[in-house]
């Protein structure tokens, strides 16, 4: 993804086998095959990276639990994306959460945007915050989360 000096943005998704579930505007994508939604990606696939992170547990219900929070629309560039998204698929997989080192851009954007409305005016205007995530908590999502997987 883009970076700006030291700080770097990236693409998140999960790798389950043959299905990459991965986060967009239009809700929760399943590809079967091999990192479809990196494809996109101007880098990819010179700087798209697999890490193994473990054997999880089963997931029949992973989309169950998860889609309410990653409806249709919901996606905001900076506070819902395709990195929250995987921070909840690997609590759910895993009991873990993604490394804050995968969205340090995003939590320096949201600040930036919040409180000098920087991220508007150097985009000239293509990211706008998107209402619908008002709503949605990372904390909610992932007591939800424990709530069902009981870990």
């Amino acid at each position: 993804g883009p970076g700006l000096g030291s700080l770097q943005g990236y693409h998140t998704s999960i790798l389950l086998g043959d299905q990459e579930y991965s986060f967009n505007s239009l809700g929760i994508h399943i590809a079967y095959g091999r990192l479809d939604s990196h494809k996109k990606l101007s880098r990819y696939p010179q700087e798209t990276q697999v890490t193994y992170l473990g054997t999880t547990r089963p997931y029949t219900d992973l989309l169950a639990v998860l889609s309410m929070h990653f409806p249709r629309n919901s996606y905001d560039f900076l506070r819902w994306n395709c990195n929250t998204f995987s921070s909840c698929c690997l609590q759910y997989l895993l009991g873990i959460s993604l490394s804050s080192h995968y969205s340090q851009m995003e939590i320096l954007g949201t600040s930036a945007e919040r409180y000098l409305g920087v991220v508007q005016l150097f985009s000239r205007g293509s990211y706008v915050p998107n209402p619908a995530v008002d709503k949605f908590d990372i904390r909610k999502v992932v007591d939800c989360i424990q709530e069902a997987v009981k870990w």
